[in-house]
């Protein structure tokens, strides 16, 4: 699942969302339908007042199928507290899909499993680094998929750097993963350089 990185501390939002959805309108246009861009947006920005509301009606006047388009942060022990909790339901109302990162990381939140209004899981990159040698970890990503899919909630595995990872987390029962395999996030700067060079081989984990 490729992303596109962290959006703070720039000059101008106009500029900022007219750089954004070129970029990820390009993207899209050369992708699969599976395929998702995950923007990584820091809380207070998500909580200004006009942010979300200006960033679907620029997806809308694109028709961006905003699906596609996964409101991704970073900060998971805040998700739980008044502000991020007010982040998390306007990216919901707006329509935006929600993913909190370091989830299920050693310091994991299980606030954000519970969360109604947080609608992806992210597994940390260190679960899956030595999945190969470790059948508990295979069979704990095996039984959080079914939890997911017993919470209406989808799953996304962090570290899928190699094919071999790729073909082990399909095995496993996830569709959606991020690694340098099929595209990982992106620093804000990068924008104007981004290249979709990924888009031969980027895949849901089960895609063939």
């Amino acid at each position: 699942m490729p992303a596109l990185g962290a959006i703070k501390n720039l000059q101008s939002r106009t500029a900022l969302l007219n750089q954004l959805l070129q970029h990820v309108a390009t993207g899209l246009s050369v992708t699969r339908p599976d395929v998702r861009f995950a923007v990584t947006l820091d809380i207070p920005t998500l909580n200004e007042a006009s942010f979300l509301g200006n960033f679907r009606e620029f997806c809308d006047q694109r028709k961006l199928d905003v699906a596609r388009l996964l409101i991704q942060l970073k900060e998971p022990e805040f998700v739980a507290d008044e502000d991020g909790a007010l982040a998390v339901s306007s990216c919901h109302a707006a329509g935006f899909p929600v993913a909190v990162d370091g989830f299920l990381s050693d310091d994991g939140n299980f606030s954000v499993l519970s969360h109604p209004h947080v609608g992806v899981i992210k597994v940390d990159q260190s679960v899956i680094s030595d999945i190969h040698e470790c059948e508990t970890k295979q069979n704990f990503i095996k039984g959080l998929f079914s939890l997911s899919q017993s919470l209406e909630k989808q799953l996304v595995i962090s570290g899928v750097d190699t094919e071999k990872h790729a073909a082990l987390v399909a095995e496993l029962g996830p569709r959606y993963c991020q690694g340098s395999y099929v595209g990982d996030a992106l620093p804000a700067p990068e924008l104007a350089a981004f290249q979709p060079a990924f888009v031969n081989h980027t895949r849901g984990c089960d895609a063939g």
